[in-house]
């Protein structure tokens, strides 16, 4: 047991001199001795608790059997012994187990009292452990009270520290405020446009000092007079648009004014808006010289009919040529004709009538594609077309070409887009005609056409703008060419093979260039060495 009394180690069979107590658990030995040891237990107990000396006590069971009961201090616990059998001690005891013997009779009857008054302090202890529940109960209470007086406490603190907060803002934006006043009154300042604040009267308010130059007077003569008077507007026509602004608060955008003002004859815009939340109501106006924009205009506009003119001439001298240079072609490839069909010619003569074909043919071939060439300028009747229509238009018009040369073209699905159909039949008979002369020796040209999707920064041209073009691909299993051929193959007159090996004059793609261009679209290459070639077509999207 320790210095309580508190059992803290059992050894052995301890259920004869002990026991549970009865009401609540505890390990106390007074309260689990047996009734025969419940008082005899005390003496030895409290002597050697008192005396730290060891002591020793005789005492006798219900039936009289001896027990010795032997308390023994052990550092700062005790050991307490029940010994039977050990008679020869006992006996030396026997005296002083009979007083004991007589003892408990006289206890016996003390302990009914006890257990009374025992009774009696429980329920005691109980009525005082309830109020101590109530206490603690109040106890809770209160300290909930005051952890919700403290989170009101916090509360408070924190929306102090919001209102200070708020301040600092206020303070921050009205700082702001005078930041951005000062810098709208330095971009005012700055600017060469003239611009003035006038209220209802047309009274000028404010101006910057563009306006003052431009009328020529100081700020002091300009502030408080009429804005007619100062800049010579004509009343009738400018007092009804600025009456509007006040009345209905709309913006005035770019009203064109043309004549003799205070500062000259002059074409200028006008543009005016009310001033949110001014107090008297106001509008800000602002000028703008349009004089030296109008004559470049107007300039422009008559080298445009020159041009047109110009444009006339020479699509009819392109015309004239065409006939004039075709005419003396067409003979020369008639006689060398007939003269080739003569038996009685001989070799060398004949071959040298073959090289003449040859070259009348490709010179004719020439003067057509050049005639072309200066005669594929936009015309001015776009129409929103079916893409698809007009590649089978140009399939048609190869048919006899491609059954030749056992050639596949694959038409798929095309976009609508807003074009010249003349000159994108010209176009899609140009390339599917290439496709197929640029085949590899016994392969069989495939083409294919269709649409495909437009990658992001695919082409720097059209970067950013993507979504408002359609891309048509033409691809091929022909010869193909080396990458860094890609962009030359567009240039006039320029070949990929000699003219004996694969006819031509080196301008068909050129005018393939010329037509996108006419179209406001772009046109690209991509092939290896024998692996064929792509030619991607960007077209702008039709609007619905």
């Amino acid at each position: 047991i320790n210095a309580q009394g508190e059992i803290i180690h059992f050894n052995g069979d301890t259920s004869p001199y002990l026991h549970p107590s009865t009401g609540k658990p505890t390990f106390h030995i007074f309260r689990m001795a047996r009734p025969f040891l419940e008082y005899g237990i005390r003496q030895p107990v409290q002597e050697a608790l008192e005396t730290g000396m060891p002591t020793r006590v005789v005492l006798r069971e219900e039936d009289g059997k001896p027990v010795m009961v032997e308390v023994i201090p052990a550092e700062e616990n005790f050991l307490v012994l029940f010994r039977e059998n050990h008679f020869a001690e006992a006996e030396s005891y026997q005296d002083q187990g009979a007083n004991w013997l007589q003892m408990q009779k006289e206890m016996k009857r003390w302990r009914d009292d006890i257990i009374t008054v025992t009774e009696e302090r429980e329920v005691a202890f109980e009525e005082l452990q309830s109020t101590h529940e109530e206490l603690i109960s109040r106890t809770e209470e209160m300290q909930l009270a005051n952890e919700e007086l403290e989170s009101a406490t916090e509360s408070l603190h924190s929306t102090n520290e919001e209102l200070r907060t708020m301040n600092e803002e206020l303070q921050n934006r009205q700082q702001q405020i005078i930041v951005q006043r000062n810098f709208s009154d330095a971009i005012i300042a700055t600017m060469h446009e003239p611009i003035a604040v006038i209220d209802e009267g047309f009274a000028i308010l404010r101006v910057n000092p563009a306006f003052c130059r431009y009328v020529n007077l100081s700020e002091n003569r300009v502030l408080g007079e009429s804005l007619h008077d100062i800049a010579g507007l004509d009343r009738q026509e400018i007092s009804p648009l600025l009456n509007t602004v006040f009345k209905e608060g709309i913006v005035l955008d770019g009203c064109q004014l043309e004549g003799s003002f205070a500062f000259g004859k002059r074409s200028l815009l006008l543009n005016a808006s009310v001033i949110a939340n001014a107090s008297p109501k106001a509008v800000l106006i602002a000028f703008k010289d349009m004089s030296e924009t109008m004559n470049a205009y107007r300039l422009l506009e008559a080298k445009n009919r020159e041009l047109e003119i110009y444009n006339r001439e020479l699509w009819m001298f392109g015309s004239a040529a065409n006939h004039d240079l075709q005419e003396p072609l067409r003979k020369t490839l008639m006689f060398a004709r007939r003269m080739l069909d003569d038996e009685s010619i001989g070799n060398a003569s004949r071959h040298f009538l073959e090289r003449i074909i040859s070259v009348t043919e490709n010179m004719q071939n020439l003067v057509s594609d050049t005639i072309d060439y200066m005669q594929s300028s936009p015309e001015k009747k776009f129409r929103n077309t079916d893409l698809s229509h007009v590649a089978r238009q140009s399939y048609a018009e190869l048919e006899d070409v491609i059954a030749a040369r056992s050639a596949t073209v694959t038409i798929g699905p095309l976009p609508h887009s807003l074009v010249l159909p003349s000159q994108i039949k010209h176009l899609f008979t140009s390339l599917i005609m290439n496709a197929i002369s640029y085949g590899r020796p016994n392969v069989p040209p495939e083409v294919v056409i269709g649409v495909e999707e437009i990658k992001l920064g695919e082409l720097p041209e059209i970067s950013g703008s993507e979504n408002k073009f359609c891309k048509v691909r033409i691809a091929d299993n022909g010869q193909g060419f080396d990458k860094d051929k890609a962009d030359r193959i567009f240039e006039p007159f320029y070949r990929l093979h000699s003219k004996d090996a694969i006819p031509g004059n080196g301008l068909g793609l050129t005018i393939c260039k010329k037509i996108m261009i006419n179209h406001n679209g772009f046109i690209k290459a991509c092939g290896r060495k024998n692996g064929g070639c792509t030619i991607d077509l960007y077209f702008p999207r039709a609007e619905k």
